[in-house]
């Protein structure tokens, strides 16, 4: 009979100790609006609209324009799917796929180029509007047409622009 009720005492104990221990609600990432299903905002100087879609998942679509002479230059607009990984403090951690899609002109020829890319992300919000990011491409594929000659290029964690940082200005 003791056995019982010390089974009974520890069961009512711990069942009393998890249910004391509420379940902590989903927190939605900074980077992610909590009262607006939109954002609009800067990265890297390329201006994008941000929608929640869930408190994990989230959409991205901008424009980007690179004129680094009258021969070199390419509009371009890209999308980005982003799933939270976790929350470490402050900082909310994510992976993403990316597609863009550039034409303009390579060395006065017209081009066209699509990019593929798989990353991670890091954020943190400063305040507010305003968060410091870290990313990192994992893997990406670009395929390249200038002057009608494709190539494509195969990246995992090589070449430049891989990793990079910034800020986040949320309008």
């Amino acid at each position: 009979m003791k056995k019982i009720a010390l089974f009974l005492l520890v069961l009512f104990v711990s069942t009393s100790a998890f249910a004391a221990v509420a379940p902590k609600p989903a927190v939605v990432p900074p980077t992610k609006a909590a009262n607006s299903g939109m954002i609009i905002g800067v990265e890297g100087g390329d201006p994008y609209m941000r929608f929640t879609m869930s408190d994990s998942q989230s959409a991205d679509v901008g424009l980007s324009y690179v004129n680094t002479n009258a021969a070199n230059n390419t509009l371009g607009v890209w999308g980005r799917l982003n799933n939270k990984i976790a929350d470490l403090g402050d900082i909310t951690t994510s992976w993403g796929a990316l597609l863009s899609l550039s034409t303009g002109k390579q060395a006065a020829a017209d081009c066209t180029i699509i990019d593929l890319i798989g990353s991670v992300t890091a954020d943190y919000m400063i305040s507010k509007s305003v968060a410091i990011y870290g990313t990192i491409n994992l893997v990406s594929v670009t395929s390249t047409n200038v002057a009608g000659a494709a190539t494509t290029s195969y990246t995992a964690l090589t070449g430049s622009g891989n990793a990079y940082s910034g800020i986040r200005v949320y309008l």
